[in-house]
């Protein structure tokens, strides 16, 4: 019973201290925002692109026979 009481309690301090302490980011400002999608939409191209590669390159070394499959 004292060990869920502390739990709580351990709970209820650090709930309170990070409703107190901790503050809130300012919202990003539009441009930043569009900045980003631009370096998602990249490194989801380069993604991509990787793993074309990586098919191809299992499929060139997979030995004929083996149970390999790629989707």
């Amino acid at each position: 019973m004292t060990n869920i009481i502390c739990l709580l309690y351990v709970g209820w301090v650090t709930n309170y201290i990070a409703s107190v302490y901790v503050k809130v980011q300012e919202p990003m400002a539009e441009k930043k925002l569009e900045d980003d999608k631009g370096d998602t939409l990249r490194i989801i191209e380069r993604l991509d692109h990787l793993e074309n590669v990586i098919k191809q390159h299992i499929q060139a070394n997979a030995k004929p026979g083996s149970l390999l499959m790629i989707s």
